[in-house]
């Protein structure tokens, strides 16, 4: 997202894709009272989905403390895979953000009765085989055929 003006668009694109992947429909949605989500078209979206839409109280960050504990979690994961990849190739920060929550999906949780979040959302155990080193250096196989083709 560049701007903020985009927040309805993203925010009806990410439950259409709940909906059309995983046949789920959020129950709510919470976010801060910033004035790019209190628009009468995302209050009727909302409504016409069924959706809970739930604001955080303005000027306490502590009354979501789970998300500031995510966030924080994310950010020591960040630095640490970044500091321990070969290369501390500080591009590499995106990816090291998406796999620190892949990860965090993964791995058991209290509030849900130790299960991971990936077993609740989807209903079945994760499979964690494929998993590798941050920043392990790969190579992309490109059979044969393809290599004489010009390209």
């Amino acid at each position: 997202m560049k701007q903020k003006s985009e927040t309805t668009k993203v925010v009806k694109y990410f439950v259409t894709e709940m909906e059309l992947q995983n046949n789920k429909t959020p129950a709510a949605f919470r976010t801060d009272n910033g004035a790019e989500y209190v628009t009468k078209d995302l209050k009727g979206f909302f409504a016409s989905k069924g959706i809970i839409h739930e604001f955080s109280p303005p000027y306490s960050p502590g009354s979501n403390g789970v998300a500031e504990l995510l966030n924080r979690t994310i950010g020591e994961s960040l630095t640490a895979m970044l500091e321990s990849s070969p290369t501390h190739d500080k591009k590499l920060w995106a990816e090291a953000v998406l796999t620190s929550v892949y990860i965090k999906n993964r791995q058991p949780h209290s509030a849900l009765k130790e299960l991971t979040p990936y077993e609740a959302f989807f209903g079945t155990k994760p499979s964690i085989q494929h998993l590798q080193p941050f920043g392990r250096e790969c190579y992309i196989h490109v059979p044969y055929q393809k290599q004489t083709d010009g390209k």
